[in-house]
Parts: structure tokens; C-alpha cells; sequence
């Protein structure tokens, strides 16, 4: 039995909080709030619950299974998740994979002649923040010390009309990432072995929104992404080079982009379009 194995089911938790030996308290009070959120807001058809192979999403599978929620959890295939996390997923019984709509990521960049950038993701909202068929309330792994940009997007652990008219529950919210991982160990849960390997954050492989420096760590452990980037890359600057475009402009790469590996080296650098146009990585081949 786990150290909070004890707690599952329990009726009474909402009238006092865990204290468990050797563990910190801010980490029962962490706990108990989640459970008390979940229990209060869960619909009589049960939560929606995403799960993408991540810590934060393991951890909130098992404060679902602890507080005795109905949750059905599912994976909404990206097809650029790393492989270590796939096969993780894989494993996982309870987990119900959700093909994409648009199919494989690199024939979707191709066919809409479109990089994904920072200012335009468009990635995420085909690939990862899928509206379910379903208006069930929609259980999620978010936290906000992630980063100031969720910190702004979640200002509740409750957001009503979430994704059309759904509500989103995201009981991890206040976890900090030291509480989480404690969490993680006392329950035993097992996690991709790339958090073995010194991986701080899992994601799609070569995510626009990552720092350049994850970026470049990713295409060199994965080439063959980096290899179906570049590919893609190559064909969409392909079919925009010398293009007008619907609003009757041109490109805005004909301005900076002289090859394509120009395009490729602005897009996975973060490089700003003055040094594109000033120094162009086609000058340094």
C-alpha cells in the first residue's frame, strides 16, 4: 500500500487534511485540496480526462484515482511526440489514443505551407488542444509554474465555457514542481525514462514555443525529426518563394529568406529577421 493509498475513498477528507511521516506537510494540503476539487466538481458522466505521458499528467491520473473519480483519459496523438514517451503511453491500460484529424504533423506543415512559430501555433491548437466530440468537463495536467504565460491563461483551478462550452478542471495548479515529484515518488509511479536522463519538460519534438537550446538538444537525440523538419521546411519555402499571397502581398520571406536553408536557420535559431536579411546562413555555407 502506497503512503496515501489510506485516503482513497475517503468521505471524510473533506473535514481534515493528510498528515503522512516524512512527508511535507504542504504536500497533504496540496493533496486534499485537489481531491476536494475534483469530488466537487465531477459530472455525473465522469471528466474527459488528457493525458500526454508527462509528469504533471501522471500525477494527476493518480490524485483522480486516489479521490475515486470517474475520469476517461485520452491521448491526442501529435505523431512528433518523442518515441521514449510513445512507447510509455503505449504501455499505459487506461489510456485511449486520439488520431489526429489532420494526420501525420509534417504532411499537415506541407499541405498548409506554414512553419509553426511562437506567434503563430497552429500546431497546438490541431495536435494537442483538441475539442472532444463530448461536452463533458475536461481534466487537465496544468500547472502554473510552468510558465507566466499559463500562469496568465489558468487564473482558477476552475475555467467554465473552456473549449466551447466545457469546463476545464486543472487540480495541480499551485503544485510546485519539487511537491510534484515528491508526490510522484511516495506513490511509486512510474515515468518516461527520459526524466532519467536529465529531461526537465517533455513536449512535441522540436516545438516552435521551447528555447532554442531544448530545440537543438531534441533534433540532435531525435535526427530523424530534424531530418522530416527540414524536409518540410524545404517544401514550404518552396511553394511560398515568390508567391503572392491572398491579401495581394508578397511573401514575407522573398525579403529575407535568399535559399531555403536561410529559412531553416531563422526558424530553429530564433534568429530576428534583421539578422536574417543581414547575415544569411546561405553567406556561411
Amino acid at each position: 500500500m502506497s503512503e496515501f493509498e489510506k485516503y482513497k475513498g475517503d468521505p471524510n477528507l473533506n473535514e481534515k487534511m493528510i498528515k503522512i511521516d516524512g512527508v511535507p506537510q504542504d504536500l497533504g494540503d496540496l493533496l486534499t485540496e485537489s481531491i476536494q476539487l475534483l469530488r466537487e466538481h465531477e459530472p455525473e458522466d465522469g471528466y474527459y480526462g488528457c493525458f500526454s505521458g508527462g509528469k504533471d499528467s501522471i500525477a494527476v491520473r493518480e490524485v483522480a484515482r486516489i479521490a475515486g473519480v470517474r475520469v476517461e483519459w485520452h491521448y491526442h496523438a501529435t505523431t512528433i511526440d518523442p518515441p521514449e514517451v510513445v512507447r510509455f503511453i503505449r504501455a499505459q491500460g487506461d489510456v485511449t489514443w486520439d488520431k489526429p484529424r489532420h494526420g501525420n504533423f509534417f504532411h499537415r506543415v506541407v499541405q498548409k505551407k506554414q512553419m509553426p512559430t511562437r506567434r503563430c501555433r497552429w500546431c497546438c491548437q490541431e495536435y494537442k488542444e483538441i475539442r472532444p466530440a463530448c461536452r463533458r468537463s475536461m481534466l487537465l495536467g496544468i500547472r502554473r509554474e510552468e510558465s507566466p504565460r499559463r500562469a496568465a491563461r489558468w487564473p482558477t483551478p476552475v475555467v467554465h465555457r473552456y473549449a466551447g462550452p466545457r469546463t476545464a478542471i486543472v487540480p495541480l495548479l499551485e503544485w510546485p514542481t519539487e511537491e510534484l515529484w515528491d508526490f510522484i515518488r511516495c506513490q511509486q509511479l512510474k515515468v518516461p525514462s527520459l526524466y532519467a536522463e536529465g529531461w526537465h519538460r517533455l513536449g512535441c519534438v522540436g516545438c516552435p514555443l521551447s528555447s532554442e537550446k531544448n530545440r537543438l538538444r531534441e533534433l540532435s537525440r531525435w535526427p530523424g525529426f530534424e531530418r522530416n523538419w527540414k524536409r518540410a521546411c524545404r517544401k514550404v519555402w518552396e511553394a511560398k518563394t515568390g508567391c503572392t499571397q491572398k491579401n495581394g502581398r508578397a511573401w514575407f520571406g522573398d525579403a529575407y529568406f535568399r535559399r531555403w536553408e536561410d529559412f531553416w536557420h531563422w526558424w530553429v535559431h530564433d534568429v530576428s529577421l534583421d539578422d536574417a536579411r543581414t547575415r544569411p546562413a546561405s553567406a556561411r555555407l
